[in-house]
């Protein structure tokens, strides 16, 4: 075969003026020697290590895993031969409880799960025995399967799980007794997001070059000023921010309305008969339902930062860019039947009546 004129020549042997770039591939050592492992007394004599965990103190923190990582692996460590173990088992478990003031409360089991860990009669009693547990993908009730819920704790609703230990013992030479060891766990129903990687297109270089990248969302507000509130169209991991762009069009370039909308400063954020505010707001909405009664309530979660963009559209135009942290919402979004929580992002104004006092007027509600 014969090659075009014109064509450098390659080596896989760098010139005099260059060198190899090395690359050293990380080993599986090293990355295991990132992970801890998580030590909880359970009593005097008797210790729980678990792997892959922040590290416990005591009990300070909680054990926390997630639905990409449901085995829960490590060891029960005997520090004393002097008790004549009979045998330990574990139960795995979690329990939905929900209350409405004047209505009443209601709980349910959602799983619970008991494993055999080691018995007398498989032989001598050992200094450490190993703990393999896992958490279901799921549960049932009367609307069929659903995924487990994430760890929850609200004035409405509470959503637990624990990890019990039973050690049955011989005392006095013949009385056999239990102890139970309870250690609470935190779980994250974490779903998988189409866009790990960070959002870093900017709104105003991209919005004509890659208009599929966002979505628009419009309202009217008063004296007819529109707004428009642009937002990825793909999901943002929950480990990330959510970024967004905001715009407020009035009807002429005289109108003198659009001027008074304004961001909460650090210097006042009490609106003005001349100055009314607009927020953009991560909520979270909880709906309870017990025997029959259904309540909702929005938790404010996080306030955007808005920063001012400027372009050299009319006078009538207001830009401005903001950003939420999504890493306040803690778990996402969960449906059990009678509990359901969604979050939102909640574009709002607080206007001004004639008789003093602040209104907010919900705009816009988005559902992330």
């Amino acid at each position: 075969m014969t090659m075009p004129p014109g064509l450098p020549s390659y080596s896989g042997f760098p010139a005099a003026s260059e060198r190899r770039l090395e690359y050293q591939p990380t080993s599986a050592q090293f990355i295991e020697s990132q992970t801890t492992k998580s030590y909880k007394r359970l009593s005097k004599s008797l210790s729980l290590i678990l792997d892959s965990q922040r590290d416990i103190i005591d009990g300070v923190d909680t054990p926390l895993y997630t639905s990409s990582s449901r085995s829960i692996t490590g060891i029960l460590s005997l520090d004393s031969q002097d008790v004549k173990v009979q045998g330990f088992s574990a139960t795995l478990s979690g329990r939905l409880e929900l209350m409405l003031t004047g209505v009443g409360a209601t709980a349910r089991t959602l799983f619970s799960e008991t494993t055999s860990i080691w018995s007398a009669g498989n032989g001598a009693q050992p200094s450490t025995i190993p703990v393999t547990l896992a958490f279901p993908p799921g549960y049932e009730d009367q609307g069929g399967a659903r995924s487990l819920p994430s760890s929850l704790e609200t004035p409405s609703s509470s959503i637990t799980y624990q990890l019990t230990i039973f050690m049955s013992y011989i005392e006095w030479g013949f009385q056999k007794k239990t102890r139970i060891y309870t250690i609470p766990l935190l779980y994250r129903n974490v779903p998988r997001r189409p866009r790990e990687e960070p959002f870093l297109l900017e709104f105003i270089s991209t919005v004509k070059t890659h208009p599929e990248e966002w979505r628009q969302r419009s309202a009217t507000l008063p004296d007819e000023i529109g707004i428009e509130f642009f937002s990825p169209t793909h999901h943002i991991s929950s480990a990330s921010s959510f970024p967004f762009h905001l715009q407020l069009t009035g009807i002429d370039d005289a109108s003198s309305n659009i001027q008074h909308f304004h961001p909460p400063s650090y210097g006042s954020t009490a609106p003005t008969p001349s100055k009314q505010l607009i927020t953009v707001q991560l909520v979270r909405c909880i709906t309870v339902t017990v025997h029959g009664h259904t309540k909702s309530k929005d938790l404010l979660l996080a306030d955007a930062n808005l920063v001012a963009v400027e372009t050299d559209l009319p006078s009538r135009v207001l830009q401005w860019k903001g950003q939420l942290d999504l890493r306040s919402c803690g778990v996402g979004n969960t449906n059990t039947g009678n509990l359901q929580m969604k979050h939102f992002v909640l574009v709002s104004t607080n206007r001004v009546p004639f008789r003093g006092g602040k209104i907010s007027e919900e705009v816009l509600r988005i559902a992330i």
